[in-house]
């Protein structure tokens, strides 16, 4: 069930970008998305309001996306996002939003960030 055989639903965000995420409502990101197209914490405001065109975001622990993609709409095709996952359930469908967006600005590296090992 949880390999890459999830089913995929795709939720545009009020940021005007494609989230794909898993069709389980029981899970967080999806549920939350789906009811407000949007996320829930305040400071993804605070990103909004200070991303401008041609900046480099980094999301370290990117999880499905929503702010590295909301990130890559706002600094557009002149700014840069790097994204950091390594849990394979999140990054393969945070893959699926980068092509489904065509972010080719956006770079997803698939390990975790850490000062120790585990």
């Amino acid at each position: 069930m949880w390999g890459n055989h999830l089913e995929s639903i795709e939720i545009k965000t009020k940021d005007d970008v494609v989230i794909c995420t898993p069709n389980d409502f029981s899970m967080l990101t999806p549920y939350v998305l789906f009811e407000k197209s949007d996320w829930y914490k305040n400071e993804i405001q605070f990103v909004r309001d200070y991303l401008k065109p041609g900046m480099h975001f980094l999301d370290i622990g990117a999880s499905f996306g929503v702010y590295t993609l909301m990130a890559a709409k706002k600094v557009g095709e002149s700014g840069l996002v790097t994204a950091f996952e390594n849990d394979i359930i999140a990054r393969n469908f945070l893959e699926l939003s980068i092509k489904t967006n065509n972010f080719e600005h956006l770079s997803l590296i698939r390990k975790t960030v850490s000062d120790t090992d585990g």
